[in-house]
């Protein structure tokens, strides 16, 4: 088939600069009775989503419908606003269970959302200055890694909302990204020094 056309998102309540992204797979949200901010159209049972995060707002798309509404020629909805006026964000990630679950990094805490009712399930506090990466587990996908300016990465559970290991301080930068082996359960995490740990 034919490459689909690029198209714009945009919403009211994101009206800085988009910081942080990130695409997941899930079930759609519950029927708009439930909702807040309620889907725009009926969605396929695993759905591709794309979450975009600004200073004022973090914002849920269901990009199958994006791309259907500009078609139509009409100007895409999101599906959810996740999250409004929680501060500079440096990262998101969407749990790769399909559970809905949205980590969202805003200065030294991460706060993670269900997707399916917008509702905050723990907000990680622990980190000393503030967070630039997040990662969920593809190997237990209730397993968060976060990293910060503080120089250290800690592990979390999410079935519990807790911390289960922190790391000492790893070298003098900053660290500002980790990524999470698929077929081997490590993680890579890179420091504003140019170097990979």
């Amino acid at each position: 088939g034919r490459e689909p056309l690029p198209i714009h998102l945009r919403h009211g309540a994101q009206q800085r600069p988009v910081t942080a992204m990130c695409f997941g797979q899930g079930q759609p949200p519950p029927p708009a009775s439930a909702r807040a901010h309620p889907p725009t159209t009926t969605t396929a049972p695993d759905a591709t989503w794309l979450v975009t995060a600004s200073k004022d707002a973090v914002v849920l798309w269901h990009v199958e419908d994006a791309y259907a509404a500009a078609a139509e020629g009409c100007a895409p909805e999101p599906d959810a606003i996740l999250l409004e006026k929680q501060g500079a964000v440096d990262a998101v990630a969407m749990s790769p269970d399909g559970a809905g679950r949205v980590a969202v990094a805003a200065g030294a805490e991460v706060r993670v959302v269900a997707t399916a009712d917008c509702r905050c399930l723990f907000i990680l506090e622990g980190h000393a200055a503030a967070v630039t990466a997040v990662a969920f587990s593809p190997h237990a996908a209730h397993t968060l890694v976060t990293a910060g300016e503080d120089r250290t990465f800690k592990v979390w559970d999410l079935e519990a909302g807790t911390l289960v290991y922190q790391s000492s301080i790893l070298c003098a930068a900053s660290l500002t990204a980790v990524s999470i082996d698929p077929e081997y359960p490590r993680a890579a995490i890179g420091a504003a020094d140019g170097v990979v740990r």
